[in-house]
């Protein structure tokens, strides 16, 4: 993450607290996400872009057995908190080995555009299976400078083709991308 893109989510909460990495943009998806993360053995997950970890929290609330991870360059205190843990890290540089499924949720968009690329390589190198929203416009919120918090505002078939350049499989699923590169370990949300 470059300097720059740091400061700006410092300065955002050093002025509003931590009501801006607070919001829970995983909510909505609860359902089809409870239907994914079912699993007769435990799983590895690990949400990067967590802001103050309302979904980490949640997942390990309903999935105990899940080993979960929250990832945030801002909004996290490092530490064990309610069963996860918690470390601070972003989208080019995630502080963890393997896990068998990554999310994040209205995190791509904040990536400025030429960190875009190592992003993927390190999204990729942390997990085959990737479970992502994101936000196709700008964001109506600006940092403490007035700059535009979605610097990389694409279409969604603009992604599909980009995630597709670094996953095998990408779907669309309820609104999110799931992608990828073999070996499922769950049911991607579908029924039965």
């Amino acid at each position: 993450m470059k300097k720059e893109e740091l400061q700006k989510y410092l300065d955002i909460q050093s002025q509003r607290g931590n009501d801006y990495g607070g919001f829970n943009h995983a909510k909505r998806h609860y359902d089809f996400l409870y239907r994914s993360f079912i699993s007769n053995s435990p799983l590895s997950i690990c949400d990067l872009g967590c802001g103050t970890g309302k979904f980490p929290i949640w997942v390990k609330e309903v999935f105990p057995q899940h080993i979960v991870f929250g990832i945030d360059p801002v909004f996290v205190t490092e530490g064990n908190r309610e069963g996860v843990v918690f470390l601070r890290g972003d989208s080019t540089s995630i502080p963890i080995g393997k896990v068998d499924i990554l999310t994040s949720f209205d995190v791509m968009e904040h990536i400025h555009p030429e960190d875009l690329e190592a992003s993927m390589a390190e999204i990729t190198r942390v997990s085959e299976t990737y479970v992502t929203k994101i936000a196709y416009k700008p964001s109506g919120s600006r940092g403490v400078n007035g700059e535009e918090l979605h610097p990389l505002v694409k279409s969604p078939s603009w992604w599909l083709d980009y995630l597709k350049i670094w996953y095998k499989d990408v779907k669309v699923m309820n609104n999110l991308f799931v992608c990828t590169n073999g070996g499922m370990k769950f049911s991607l949300g579908l029924p039965g």
